[in-house]
């Protein structure tokens, strides 16, 4: 498979908003809605070039592979 494609998208039905109202007993009032730059969409393409049928170079083995060769 040589050949990646990804999308990503953000908030696409815009729920990511903040609004906060508030009323202090000094008579102040404070009303804040932010809805700003919450949709995004990211697309990605990655290719694989190289001839993918050569085997890796080298093995990585851990310890629960030498622990294992030992109770056999």
């Amino acid at each position: 498979n040589e050949w990646t494609f990804a999308l990503n998208v953000n908030d696409i039905l815009k729920t990511n908003v903040v609004e906060i109202e508030d009323y202090q007993s000094n008579g102040n009032y404070n009303y804040i809605h932010q809805n700003r730059y919450n949709f995004g969409m990211t697309f990605s393409i990655v290719y694989n070039f190289g001839n993918q049928k050569v085997k890796k170079v080298r093995t990585i083995e851990g310890a629960s592979d030498d622990i294992k060769s030992r109770t056999r």
